[in-house]
Order: C-alpha cells, then sequence, then structure tokens
C-alpha cells in the first residue's frame, strides 16, 4: 500500500516518497536519442513533441550560438597513427644506430607522446564541456514557459 512504511533494515522509506522522487521515463521517440549532439537545434526541435509556439526565441538564439560553438572532434586514430609509427622506428634506431642516437630519438618521442596526450585531453574536456552546454541550451528551449522562473 503506497504510503506504508517498510523496515529494509537500515531505514524507513515511504513507497509514495520513492514513486514521486523517479524520473518520468523517456520515450524512444525523444529529441536526445535523435542524433544528439550531432543535430543542429532547429533539427532536433522538429523531434520534440511537446514543443510549439511557445519556443522562447532568446534561448533558441542562445542554442544556436553554443551549436555555432562547437569544437572540433579530436582525432584519436590520427594520434594512434603518429605513436605506432614513433613507436616502430624505434626498433631499427636500436639495432642501426649507435646509443646516443637511440637515446636522444626516444626522448623526442617521449615528449611527442605527453604533448599528444596533453592535446587529446584538454580537446576532449573542450568538447564535453561544449557538449554539457549544448545540452542545457537545448532543455531550456524545450521546457515549457510556465515552470521558469519569471515566466
Amino acid at each position: 500500500m503506497a504510503g506504508e512504511p517498510f523496515f529494509d533494515g537500515t531505514d524507513w522509506v515511504f513507497f509514495d516518497f520513492i514513486v514521486a522522487m523517479s524520473k518520468p521515463p523517456l520515450s524512444a521517440q525523444a529529441w536526445i536519442f535523435r542524433d544528439f549532439p550531432d543535430a543542429d537545434p532547429p533539427a532536433l526541435l522538429k523531434y520534440c513533441d511537446n514543443v510549439g509556439e511557445e519556443v522562447n526565441v532568446e534561448e533558441h538564439q542562445r542554442a544556436i550560438w553554443v551549436w555555432s560553438q562547437r569544437p572540433a572532434e579530436a582525432r584519436v586514430l590520427l594520434h594512434l597513427v603518429i605513436l605506432s609509427v614513433g613507436a616502430l622506428l624505434h626498433v631499427p634506431l636500436l639495432l642501426l644506430a649507435n646509443l646516443e642516437v637511440f637515446v636522444v630519438y626516444h626522448s623526442l618521442y617521449l615528449i611527442l607522446v605527453v604533448w599528444l596526450a596533453g592535446r587529446f585531453v584538454l580537446l576532449e574536456a573542450r568538447y564535453r564541456r561544449w557538449r554539457r552546454d549544448y545540452f542545457r541550451s537545448l532543455a531550456r528551449v524545450i521546457e515549457p514557459q510556465a515552470s521558469r522562473p519569471g515566466a
């Protein structure tokens, strides 16, 4: 029965509290499952069921601006090819060159590895920040006007 407490071994929990705190399920046709974040805001708004004429123009323009600020994607395959070729060049240098040349090459290779790893981390962080901002701007465009403060 809803509202009746039960003891789960650690704490008293009410069923209606659990039901009230659960999020509504998303439909399979929700905009978040359709080309997000690869589609621009007007394309994603076409997939939304509950958006009509009540779209806030300022929030829509902000979402378009955030979309235009999309950073370049990190090219993982390019990074891996560069690192693989550099690693494979260790073999002939180890076999044919003297030790000083190998040490210099290996030092330069380690600098390249650190630089590429740092660049990848920065690009990925920038992309994740952009994706979060884009998601929030789309959520503000789609949310009903009545639920906004000051509306």
